[in-house]
């Protein structure tokens, strides 16, 4: 009876179908492989990858390969920036609810982050995937505000600075490391969850 009461004030949101929340936001060139399917699923519980990337959005053949190459529990979903930051803004609609004056009690708070109010809807765990910095920076830009930003394999051509065996950066990448770092974001640098966890400020020394 209180949850129908509590789901009718706050506009229905305590019975939406689906939450969506964004485990994992990582740069990798290689797009969708082993590494993801194998380790970053199992690990952050993944049922859902998006990849945002324009030429790969319009490529139908290496949609397809990508595609096949996923376990059929996994959804993929592979999108140009415009649908792509549309529908992860989408995803993140969950934090707007904070500011309904229902949530200003402590005790919702805390009910609805153990998931009390999640225990009837589907939820929606997505890797976000992009090819380089670059194009995480344009996402940031457009308002996909992730916290934390993990580097998996990146070969930038310049190659002025070896982070890892998988990640070299250009001096582009680098200023844009230092526009996120200035944001708040952190920056993780390991291509498999078992790998040590390397920040970028740490690995810059």
């Amino acid at each position: 009876m209180f949850l129908r009461k509590l789901s009718k004030i706050m506009g229905g949101y305590a019975d939406a179908d689906t939450v969506k929340l964004s485990v994992l936001v990582r740069v990798d060139e290689r797009f969708v492989h082993g590494q993801i399917i194998e380790t970053w699923v199992p690990y952050t519980k993944a049922n859902t990858i998006v990849v945002i990337n324009e030429a790969l959005s319009r490529d139908s053949l290496m949609r397809g390969i990508i595609e096949s190459a996923v376990p059929r529990n996994i959804t993929v979903l592979v999108k140009d920036f415009d649908e792509g930051i549309g529908y992860l803004l989408e995803a993140h609609d969950e934090t707007e609810h904070y500011s309904n004056p229902v949530f200003q009690s402590v005790t919702l708070k805390r009910w609805f982050r153990d998931g009390l109010l999640r225990s009837h809807r589907r939820c929606e765990r997505t890797i976000v995937i992009f090819a380089d910095l670059k194009d995480a920076i344009k996402a940031y830009h457009m308002g996909f505000h992730f916290k934390k930003l993990n580097l998996g394999n990146l070969h930038n051509p310049c190659q002025l600075k070896m982070l890892t065996q998988s990640v070299y950066l250009g001096v582009e990448d680098i200023d844009i490391i230092n526009e996120l770092k200035d944001a708040g974001v952190i920056l993780d640098v390991r291509a498999v969850p078992s790998d040590r966890a390397y920040e970028v400020k740490e690995c810059l020394l």
